[in-house]
């Protein structure tokens, strides 16, 4: 195992989500990213509604474990899905990054 790999629990028998349905959920989130992050950019505003969209589609879920309610994607696939994000929007992508860290880390523990 490398360092941008995580191990999924033995006991889990839910597939993991594929790299390729992963970043197709991000880039169907952008044209709404893309759509906030000019005002957002404007105003100085926090990106609430991009976060409660990437919520709304489950992608602020992604990185916890599915026996804790996740999907289950590895370190790997979460900054995948960040770069995807990060192409509508910069600001959105950096603060589910955070979140993403904190969520995951918790939960791995």
């Amino acid at each position: 195992m490398t360092l941008t790999e995580t191990t999924r629990p033995a006991t889990d028998t839910t597939p993991a989500p594929s790299d390729d349905e992963l970043i197709a959920r991000a880039a169907a989130c952008r044209p709404v990213l893309a759509a906030n992050a000019e005002a957002h950019d404007r105003d100085g505003s926090w990106v609430g509604d991009s976060f409660d969209h990437l919520r709304d589609v489950g992608l602020l879920a992604i990185g916890v474990p599915v026996e804790l309610g996740g999907a289950g994607a590895t370190i790997r696939q979460v900054a995948m899905v960040q770069r995807e994000l990060a192409k509508a929007d910069g600001s959105t992508a950096l603060a589910s990054s955070m979140h993403q860290h904190v969520t995951s880390f918790t939960a791995r523990r």
